[in-house]
This record gives structure tokens, C-alpha cells and sequence, in this order.
């Protein structure tokens, strides 16, 4: 992942979200927290320059995912000498690399490969989590770092790994996956992320739904304004076995791999919206929820009116917010959409934060080239209060309205974005798409994640992917992530399968044009996407279609195929070009 990357993938996000979650980190045989690769430190720092362009972001290091070890996790928790080793790495490595807190993806503590206790050493982790972080910042004199996690919304689950109402004591947010509750695991259509019971739904489906998810959650002693439900950047595909394309109707597996995401019975939001002008669109009416045909192909998304009425649901019940997954399943460059960049994130913070509020409170600054928000934010509008209950930092709008935290999970993934797929059961198959993925990120009110504040909406987008599509091992991670920054505006290429990055542009060194020539002879028969320039390690061509230019790599980087990204050059560190 490149700063290059991290830009074009990052523009504009970091005002659309309260925390943005880098998925995903890793344990070591020693219990400690560590990054998932070596180079994983240097896309840290790119990371968290996104704080740069808004100093009221949060950004969050996820450890886990969907298709992580269950056994490391397991052992580290073990003794409370392993959490302490776990805790004091976690200190370290937060505060070296500028985070601002963790999130533990763990989503079945008591499911499979677990321990019998490790439901009430799960909420000991929390416990000594937090207290560590606070005793931390207290003796430092600064912010407490913080702590989330993401949990799975099926009961069963639910009921077998987590103590709710202790964790969420020593938690801030509490990421509900509020998606992948059905799928092309299954032998027969259904939505994975429906609103409400089906008609056709019977026993234990009955409870795999959004509205039972979260009032469960709430019910079970977590306070509604820590529980950030879940939105999935991305639909979920059937194939079609008989003529019938009802809902319900019989399947023979997941639908065909769509040529960026690259990842069967997956479709990213960018690749259903440019579709679905074409076909019709039918709505579940009892689930509120639509979906669509094409040929043998039933796939189940969410659109701009499914997304209206979840925000509304959302607000009723006084839900802290919302999270994404994942920040590369959205249409990142506005070519696919033509909506904008990132439109269906931006849709949820407009209707989580009216008018665009946190927006209009920011100022142009000199010294960074940047919109930034003023020392004393406009008290007409908005305001922005650190909140010990909830996450830290967040714009709240001064209304009668609960506010609200957007979370985005960015993620940087080594193969195309996924988000994590049926999350409670082993059965049920999950892609992977990041080993290092970006970050999550939640929007409540004012922003995004995974999830913020007391007064802001809270969305979480994840880029990396674990287990689908985006966030990492093919989920939609953010986590990475990772969810979840002004552009930088050069062509964007479609999304492909590699990594994803997000970084800011104020100390981006900007990409030099060295040609702004038609060079139709290499770009001729080619598809749109970055190409090596065969005489120059240094630069590479961004083609258009038939034409396209010649751009320079960043000083010390040279241009990579397999990632179409520009990176260290591990060879000449210490040569400039």
C-alpha cells in the first residue's frame, strides 16, 4: 500500500466518519499485539495522517476478524499474566504508531476453538483493557486510548460468547455485524441483511434479522447509544437453479465473481449501481429490503431507500450510530455511480448529520492547505464534546436527536475487498480479502465504523478484508478496515484486487505528471488501470481507455505491477529521482 493508493482511496472520507479502523493487526506466539507483516508499520503512519486533514478523527488498529486464529486469541487470554503481556504490547504499539485505540474483532468468543471461560475471560479483557488505557493516559496526561468491538448479531451466538451488559461497561462502541445473517451458503434466496422477520422465515431465521439483532443486544444490558448497527457496502448473490426468482426461491451456490471484487456470490456497491439502472428492482416488502435478477443471478443489496428507512429505524430506537463495511466495497472514485465519491457512505452521514453540518462548521487553513474545523466550532449548528461514555471526539448537532457515530473500517487487502461472511457459524463460508487491511470506521451522527462519539452518528467501513469482501480475509474489514481525507484527484482506476490504502494529501507528495501526451500506441486495447513503464521502474502509465498519461512514483518509490500501486523502493532507499 502506497500513499499514492492511500489517497485516491482515502479522498474526502476522513470528514464522513468519527473513527476509521485499520484491520487487522495480529497476536503473536508470545501473546503480544503485533502488526500482520513487516511492512504494516509504514502504512500505519500513512494511516494516521488522516488526522491530519481532521484533527477530530479517531482512528482505531483492529486485532481479529472473521477468519482469524480463535486459538490465539483463546491462549492470550487465558492467565491474567498473557492479558497483561497482551495489554502493555497493545500500549506500545497504539501509541508508536499514533492510534487513538483498539477493537477486538473476536465475533464467537464461545463459538468454535474456544475455551469453555472464555466468555468471562472475554469481559476480563475488556475490563483490564480498559482500566490499562485509563491508568495510561492518567499518568501520561493525555486522552485515554479506547476500546470497541465488533460482535456477532446472532443469537446463538450471542448468547454463548458474551457477558453484554459487563463488556459494555468497559467498551465505547460496540459494533453490531448486522449483515451475512443469510447467504449463498444456503440453498435458497434470501436477503443477508433484511430489516425485519420474513414471512417465510422459520425457526432459528427468525431471529436473523437487523431489528431483532439490535433490540436483543439492547435488551441484554448494552445501552442503546453504544450499539452501532451494522451496513454492508456490498450485496450478496445467488445462482439460481429452477426459473423462479422469488425470494425463497432454490439455489445451487453463490453467484458469479464480478470482475473486481473477483469473489463469488459478492458484489461490491460499485458494481451493483451501474446493473441496476438496466433491470427492475423489487422491494421485500414485510423485510423492507430490495433485490434484483439478472438472468440466473439473484442478488440482495441495500440502496438509497433501504438505507433511508434503516437511519430512520436507527434513529426510533436511539441507536448510537452506524459502522460500514467496507471503505473499497464503495464507489471510491464516483466512476462506477456517477453519484460522487464514496456515495453510499456519504448518503448515511447525510442522513445521520443533517445538512451536512460538520461540513459547513470547517475552515480553510494555510498552514496544512486543508478544510479544517475552527478552534471553537459555530455553536449554532454544531459542536464537538469528547464523551467518556462513547467514543471520544465527535460533531454533534444541536437538535432533540440522539446523536449518532459513523464508523469506517479501511482496509488494506492483499486480494480483492470482501466482507466477512456468515458470521456464527463455521459452516457458513466466509472470503477473505485482506491480510492487511486498512481500516473500519463507524459514523454516528456526525461521522463514522466502526463508531463515535456521544453526539455523532457513527458508520464503520472496513478496508480490509478477512472474510468478505472488504475488511479483511474477505470480510468486509475495517479493517479495517479497517473503514471510514481529501482526494487527490488523478484518474481513479477501477477497484481491483489488491491493496487498499487510505492516507492524507497535505503530506502526500503529490504525483508528478511527466507527460500529459496522448499515449494511445501503449494504452491501445488495454483496459482502464495503471501499467509499468518498461524503460522506467519509476513511473507508470494511468490509462483511460485509449488514451492516458505517464505519472512519477513519489521520491524513493518505484511503481509495483501486481498491486498497481507505487511503494518503498527496498533496493535504493537512499537514492531520490
Amino acid at each position: 500500500m502506497s500513499r499514492y493508493q492511500l489517497e485516491k482511496r482515502g479522498g474526502g472520507l476522513s470528514n464522513l466518519a468519527t473513527h476509521v479502523i485499520y484491520a487487522f493487526s495480529d497476536i503473536s506466539h508470545q501473546h503480544k499485539l503485533v502488526p500482520s507483516c513487516a511492512t504494516e508499520i509504514q502504512r500505519y503512519q500513512s494511516f494516521n495522517e488522516l488526522k491530519i486533514r481532521n484533527p477530530l478523527l479517531k482512528t482505531l488498529l483492529a486485532v481479529g476478524g472473521l477468519n482469524f486464529n480463535t486459538q490465539k486469541f483463546s491462549k492470550m487470554m487465558s492467565t491474567q499474566r498473557k492479558r497483561a503481556k497482551f495489554i502493555h504490547s497493545a500500549i506500545r504499539l497504539l501509541r508508536e504508531n499514533g492510534f487513538d485505540g483498539l477493537n477486538l474483532d473476536w465475533r464467537y468468543p464461545g463459538g468454535c476453538g474456544s475455551q469453555p471461560k472464555d466468555k468471562q475471560r472475554f469481559t476480563l479483557l475488556c475490563k483490564e483493557l480498559k482500566d490499562a488505557f485509563v491508568a495510561e493516559g492518567t499518568a501520561a496526561n493525555r486522552d485515554s486510548l479506547i476500546v470497541t468491538a465488533s460482535v456477532s448479531a446472532e443469537k446463538a451466538t450471542i448468547d454463548a460468547s458474551y457477558e453484554v451488559a459487563q463488556i459494555a461497561r468497559y467498551l465505547q462502541c460496540i459494533n453490531v455485524w448486522t449483515m451475512d445473517f443469510q447467504g449463498p451458503w444456503e440453498n435458497f434466496t434470501r436477503h443477508h441483511s433484511s430489516s425485519y422477520k420474513g414471512s417465510q422465515d422459520k425457526g432459528e431465521t427468525i431471529y436473523s434479522n437487523v431489528d431483532y439483532a439490535m433490540r436483543y443486544w439492547r435488551d441484554k444490558g448494552a445501552p442503546t447509544q453504544k450499539l452501532l448497527m451494522g451496513f454492508a457496502a456490498y450485496g450478496r448473490s445467488f445462482n439460481l437453479s429452477t426459473a423462479s426468482s422469488d425470494v425463497g426461491a432454490p439455489a445451487n451456490g453463490p453467484g458469479e465473481e464480478r470482475c473486481f471484487t473477483g469473489e463469488e456470490g459478492l458484489w461490491a456497491y460499485y458494481e451493483t449501481c451501474s446493473y441496476f439502472e438496466r433491470v427492475t428492482i423489487k422491494v421485500i416488502a414485510d423485510q423492507k429490503v430490495p433485490y434484483a435478477t439478472i438472468e440466473n443471478q439473484w442478488i440482495g443489496f441495500d440502496n438509497k431507500d433501504s438505507l433511508d428507512f434503516k437511519v430512520s429505524y436507527l434513529k426510533t430506537n436511539n441507536f448510537g450510530g452506524a459502522f460500514v463495511w467496507s471503505l473499497d466495497l464503495d464507489d471510491f472514485g464516483g466512476q462506477f455511480c456517477k453519484q460522487g465519491n464514496y456515495p453510499f457512505i456519504s448518503h448515511l452521514h447525510n442522513l445521520l448529520v443533517p445538512g451536512n453540518q460538520n461540513e459547513k462548521s470547517m475552515v480553510f487553513k494555510q498552514h496544512c492547505k486543508c478544510c479544517e474545523h475552527p478552534t471553537t466550532a459555530p455553536t449554532t449548528t454544531i459542536r464537538t464534546t469528547p464523551s467518556p461514555t462513547t467514543s471520544p471526539t465527535t460533531t454533534t448537532s444541536q437538535t432533540n436527536l440522539p446523536t449518532r457515530t459513523t464508523t469506517i473500517y479501511l482496509t488494506t487487502t492483499t486480494t480483492s475487498p470482501t466482507i466477512a461472511t456468515a458470521p456464527t457459524t463455521t459452516t457458513k463460508t466466509a472470503t477473505t480479502t485482506s491480510t492487511t487491511t486498512p481500516t473500519a470506521t463507524a459514523a454516528q451522527t456526525t461521522t463514522s465504523s466502526s463508531t463515535t462519539s456521544t453526539t455523532s452518528p457513527t458508520i464503520t467501513t472496513a478496508p480490509t478484508t478477512n472474510t468478505a469482501t472488504t475488511t479483511s480475509t474477505t470480510t468486509p474489514t475495517a479493517t479495517a478496515a479497517q473503514t471510514t481525507t481529501a482526494s487527490l484527484t488523478t484518474t481513479t482506476p477501477p477497484p481491483t484486487k489488491t491493496k487498499t490504502s487510505i492516507t492524507t494529501p497535505t503530506t502526500n507528495p503529490k504525483l508528478n505528471t511527466t507527460s500529459e501526451r496522448n499515449h494511445g500506441n501503449f494504452c491501445n486495447g488495454k483496459s482502464r488501470g495503471l501499467f509499468p513503464n518498461p524503460t522506467d521502474q519509476y513511473s507508470f502509465y494511468n490509462c483511460t481507455g485509449q488514451i492516458g498519461t505517464i505519472e512519477s512514483c513519489p521520491s524513493n518509490m518505484v511503481f509495483n505491477k501486481q498491486c498497481e500501486c507505487c511503494e518503498q523502493d527496498s533496493h535504493n532507499q537512499g537514492i531520490t529521482h
